[in-house]
Formats: C-alpha cells, structure tokens, sequence
C-alpha cells in the first residue's frame, strides 16, 4: 500500500515498482564484446584441434621412432598447448553467450579472460621483440598477434568497466 494513500490498489503499486526497476538499454559496445569475444572462441577452438592433430601426430612419429629429440618434451608441450587452447577457447565462448544474455556472471568471466588475453599478448610481444633485436626474425608482422590481443583486452575492459554498460548486466 502506498504511504499517500492507504486504501490504494495494488495495481498501482506494481506499476511504480515497474517504473522503479527500469532495465538498462542493451547497447551496441556489450553486443560487439560478446561477438568478438564469440569469434575468438570459435578461432582458439580451431587452433586447439590443430593442436590435437599435432599432438597425435608428434605420438605417432615417437611410436615409429622417427623422432630424434626428446619424446616426452614433446608430447608434454604437445599436450599442455591442446589443454591451454581448449580452456581458452570455452572460457572465450562461454563468456561470449553470457554476455549475449547480459549475465553478471559472464562480465567476470570475460574480464579474467581479458587478464588472460593481455597477459598472453605481453609475453609473446616481449618474446617476438626479443627475437626481433637478436635478428632471429626478419618482419614486424610477428607484432599483429600480439596487438590484437592486447586491442581486445583494452576494448573489452573498457566497455565492462563503464557504469552505463554495466548496468545491463543482471
């Protein structure tokens, strides 16, 4: 019941609190970080079978010796390089449909998957660039993994930390 008017209807009240409870606007930047986010699942998910061919692949040339260094090396970076694509890549989807649906829970998933990417894109920009000055590499292209990377962390940690885009989040 309202305080201004004690024999008021019920219906009244619902719709002030309807009023009340206004739904953020679902905008165009959250849209963009789940469908990017999405593409880049779709794409780690890709590698991670390629990686799961060349896994299979560095066993079967073990089993018919044709592998003159360390076999266990091998299949031990073989194996860590299918786990580390296959959690990313279903950490990446997973936060692309939550994000879709405006879950709270998938703008926590995508920020410590931007962590993750930014991290990623460090190491292998230091790494390259290291290579780079000991003239191990002969291009700059080597750099555009790395800024991609680091763009789609700076993109999706700008938008998810803005308080009008995380409003829509329920």
């Amino acid at each position: 019941m309202s305080d201004s008017n004690p024999s008021g209807s019920p219906e009244v009240e619902a719709a002030q609190v309807e009023s009340d409870s206004v739904v953020a606007e679902r905008s165009w930047a959250v849209h963009w970080v789940a469908m990017i986010s999405l593409g880049f699942g779709v794409l780690t998910s890709a590698f991670a079978l390629v990686s799961i061919a060349f896994y299979f692949m560095i066993k079967q040339m073990w089993y018919d010796n044709e592998y003159n260094f360390s076999q266990s090396d091998a299949l031990s970076y073989a194996l860590l390089n299918v786990v580390i694509w296959l959690v990313f890549s279903t950490l990446l989807i997973t936060a692309g449909l939550g994000i879709l649906q405006r879950k709270r829970w998938s703008r926590r998933v995508a920020i410590l998957v931007s962590l993750l990417t930014t991290f990623l894109g460090l190491s292998v920009g230091v790494n390259n660039l290291r290579l780079f000055i000991q003239h191990d590499m002969n291009s700059l292209k080597e750099f555009i993994i790395p800024l991609v990377l680091i763009s789609y962390s700076i993109f999706l940690l700008t938008v998810l930390f803005r308080k009008k885009y995380k409003a829509e989040f329920s």
